[in-house]
């Protein structure tokens, strides 16, 4: 899931909302980017590389918890 959400996330933070579309994508037969929040590439860079540091590190923190919680063989 990573993987697929990495490059629409990039271009939603990245890209402007196209002309006259409500949802991102650009309209039926007009050329054009998707995206919507116009951050700019170096806030867009930032917020990437911290949904990297995420995805790679929640879960190990999430196991932590979870073994101190319930157990470390129970789960």
């Amino acid at each position: 899931s990573y993987l697929g959400l990495s490059g629409p996330f990039q271009n939603y933070l990245q890209n402007l909302l196209p002309l006259g579309s409500t949802s991102g994508a650009p309209l039926n037969g007009v050329n054009g980017m998707a995206g919507a929040l116009n951050m700019g590439q170096t806030a867009m860079t930032g917020l990437q590389d911290m949904f990297s540091f995420l995805v790679y590190m929640m879960p190990i923190v999430c196991g932590i918890i979870t073994d101190i919680k319930w157990g470390q063989f129970v789960t």
